[in-house]
């Protein structure tokens, strides 16, 4: 899961544990790749930072509210967004 706040995002676990806090002046570029079809629907972002190693958030469903919500969020940033 992916929590999206003003100032960045927090990616949680299967189990709600917080695995990455990711604040947004750290996020550089965006990276987005999806797959559409019947038997596998998917999104998958690679967040690169600035300072550590990218990480990565796959969200499971054809149009997830999220994505156009972290898109915007990170336009708004400044962040380039590739894919």
């Amino acid at each position: 899961m992916c929590h999206i706040h003003v100032g960045g995002l927090a990616v949680t676990g299967l189990f709600g544990q917080v695995k990455h806090v990711v604040l947004r002046g750290r996020i550089t570029v965006l990276k987005h790749m999806s797959n559409l079809t019947s038997l596998l629907s998917f999104h998958r972002f690679e967040l690169v930072l600035s300072d550590a190693e990218p990480v990565a958030v796959l969200v499971l469903k054809m149009k997830p509210e999220s994505v156009p919500a972290l898109r915007r969020v990170l336009e708004l940033g400044g962040v380039r967004q590739e894919g």
